[in-house]
């Protein structure tokens, strides 16, 4: 057993919580010396995940392992995104999560969910060994038969009336409850997206609670892609200063490769990267925890990333609104993207500067909603005239007939039509995917339209493919990035010659 920093002077001994060994069973322990120093101890242990493992489970956490459980013991965030390469020691973190939060809390409810039920049970046996480690643990739990169980489904329960659920995500009806405080999925990126959105995240909304998805990666196309990008994304906004909106779920996210568990044979791990190649799939997916993007990704990240710039001055007057400059220079040429925004979505402008490319600079960014459609054609008219009149194209399929039509009563009469199909839309999709490939264009660093590109997915349907963002996530930059470079192609000489504007529903 640890001792934990006792000989603290100013430390007044708590009663702990009311959920753990000392509380409800006291009969274990008479010394009042031995009951302060262990309630010391065990309140101590509740408060860091890795205490609570040294102290019960005589393991000791590594630091890799440490961040990711003081990220939940925070409980600042909704969903934790842990994208960690083999053997990395997932599962030796979440054995003790689970356990300190049923100890720490009343009536505590944990469900532990794998993709199939011999991995829910490989989880339920590694926790239940370290609860049954040593007496300190053994206490925590009720008596073997009723704090064990394994049918219909393994279930530990402890004294205070917690519990660690385990199951598989091999039959969803058999997950669905009245609810859970902490939902732990292993081997995530193998559970289907449906299962996630339609029955484990309902059953976090009565209490709040957490919802961990830990796994090694497997593409770009699911849900865990998209929490671990969301994660990355609000880590970004919160280190330039910016706040997460109040409506937002917070998201944290860990990327480990399965090196940084030092209890590992480094010789084996390099004997993989040698026999495999540094290279290899296999290897950057299963060891080094990298997303290898699948058949379903339409914009390569590396052409992307090939495509940004830090040469620019860009100007950030908020995350929505960016530019290398705010009106043309003489004798230059500009096309205007715009994609009108629709039920929650975005209207975006974006300006690209064509005079001399490929490749063609995007110059001018904006992203805004809840703007009528007569404010919006008068932005769009100033926007024109100050990229040297710049014409546009608005998309007939939805609502860009009725801002045609008002479009023209502000003044804008430099306008064509563009009509989304599903056809036509692969089309300048795929035109704008080429350019990337090609380095046909130059952008600054947006972050949104960067999440953008990464969330926009083919998706078969059973009579031919679909483009369009993943659940969750907009499309509204993409689309207006793919307007503008199909003007560049449809341009005729002359300054201000065409711009396209689209509505994408």
């Amino acid at each position: 057993m640890s001792d934990f920093a006792v000989s603290q002077p100013n430390y007044a001994p708590q009663a702990p919580y009311g959920l753990g060994y000392l509380n409800t069973n006291p009969s274990i322990i008479h010394n009042p010396e031995i009951k302060d120093h262990l309630t010391y101890n065990f309140n101590h242990s509740l408060e860091k995940t890795a205490c609570f493992v040294e102290f019960f489970m005589d393991r000791k956490l590594h630091q890799a392992q440490e961040e990711i459980a003081e990220a939940i013991d925070s409980e600042m965030y909704d969903v934790i995104t842990i994208n960690i390469g083999r053997r990395g020691g997932k599962t030796e973190v979440m054995g003790g999560v689970g356990p300190k939060f049923c100890s720490k809390y009343r009536g505590f409810s944990v469900l532990v969910v794998a993709p199939v039920y011999n991995q829910a049970k490989t989880m339920y046996k590694k926790i239940k060994r370290g609860l049954e480690s040593n007496k300190e643990s053994r206490q925590l739990v009720k008596p073997k038969k009723e704090g064990f169980k394994e049918s219909p489904f393994p279930l530990i329960t402890f004294y205070n009336g917690s519990t660690i659920e385990f199951k598989s995500a091999e039959t969803p009806d058999n997950l669905r409850s009245e609810g859970y405080d902490l939902i732990i999925v292993d081997e995530a990126a193998f559970v289907d997206d449906e299962i996630i959105s339609a029955v484990l995240e309902p059953m976090l909304m009565d209490s709040g609670g957490i919802l961990v998805k830990i796994s090694t990666p497997w593409g770009t196309g699911n849900h865990f892609y998209d929490s671990y990008i969301k994660g990355e994304l609000q880590a970004k906004m919160l280190e330039e200063g910016e706040g997460i909106p109040e409506d937002e779920l917070r998201y944290k996210s860990f990327k480990f490769p399965s090196w940084v568990n030092p209890y590992l044979s480094k010789r084996f791990l390099m004997g993989k990267k040698k026999d495999l190649g540094e290279d290899n799939p296999v290897w950057l997916q299963e060891y080094c925890a990298e997303f290898i993007e699948d058949d379903t990704t339409v914009f390569s990240t590396a052409h992307v990333q090939a495509c940004l710039s830090d040469a620019f001055e860009t100007h950030y007057k908020t995350e929505n609104l960016i530019y290398l400059i705010d009106e043309g220079e003489r004798n230059k040429e500009y096309v205007i993207g715009l994609d009108l925004a629709k039920h929650n979505d975005y209207t975006v402008f974006i300006v690209l500067d064509i005079t001399t490319g490929p490749p063609y600079t995007l110059v001018y960014f904006e992203r805004f909603n809840g703007i009528d459609y007569t404010d919006i054609a008068e932005k769009h008219l100033a926007l024109s005239e100050a990229f040297n009149d710049a014409p546009a194209c608005v998309d007939q399929t939805g609502i860009g007939e009725a801002y045609m039509d008002i479009a023209k009563k502000v003044g804008l009469d430099n306008l064509t039509g563009f009509k989304f199909t599903n056809e036509s839309k692969t089309e300048i999709i795929t035109k704008l995917s080429t350019s990337f490939r090609n380095k046909e264009v130059v952008m600054p660093k947006i972050r949104v339209l960067l999440t953008e590109l990464k969330a926009f997915m083919r998706f078969r349907t059973k009579t031919t493919f679909k483009l369009e963002a993943r659940s969750g996530f907009h499309d509204d930059t993409v689309c207006a990035f793919a307007l503008a470079m199909h003007g560049v192609e449809n341009c005729t000489s002359g300054v201000g010659s065409i711009a396209f504007i689209g509505a994408y529903s």
